[in-house]
């Protein structure tokens, strides 16, 4: 279920929709070994969207707290408030949990991506070497990426409106 709804919405080519669907579900099934959760919103169609929560990213870094990754809502269900839900839950489950810092990749050309993430508040953070390592351990250390934050120290962010 959670593969489809991947599936849908990074759309890899028609030809590699099963390899897509074998893949997801291994790497699904690895990372929920490693401790990662799975938010999901379910609508009366179906799933409309789901976010991974995680920490084990971290390891080997000097930053902590939960890591948000493979966000997606489907396209026909954007815009209804089921981002943000699943948003406001992670917000919830780190409370829970008493977690502070939360933080997130985004495309830096994703700027739909960066206000929905801005709104709920999150910042831009700026390049650090414990965040540029944290990043570049993730394979996201290229430029294409902002690592985004909630819960961090004010003069940690950059200061910038999209």
């Amino acid at each position: 279920m959670i593969s489809l709804l991947r599936l849908s919405v990074f759309s890899p080519s028609p030809n590699l929709t099963s390899l897509f669907l074998r893949k997801s579900s291994q790497i699904i099934s690895t990372r929920l070994t490693l401790s990662s959760k799975i938010l999901l919103h379910p609508t009366p169609k179906g799933l409309a969207g789901s976010i991974e929560i995680s920490s084990h990213e971290f390891s080997g870094t000097s930053l902590s707290g939960l890591y948000l990754s493979e966000f997606c809502v489907k396209s026909t269900e954007r815009l209804k408030g089921y981002g943000s839900t699943l948003l406001t839950g992670v917000d919830s489950y780190a409370s829970h949990i008493n977690v502070k810092s939360i933080y997130l990749h985004v495309e830096k050309n994703n700027l739909k991506a960066i206000k929905c993430y801005t709104r709920a508040g999150y910042d831009i953070l700026l390049p650090k070497d414990s965040r540029e390592v944290f990043s570049s351990k993730l394979g996201l250390g290229e430029g294409k990426h902002w690592l985004m934050g909630k819960g961090v120290e004010e003069g940690e962010i950059l200061g910038f409106d999209i």
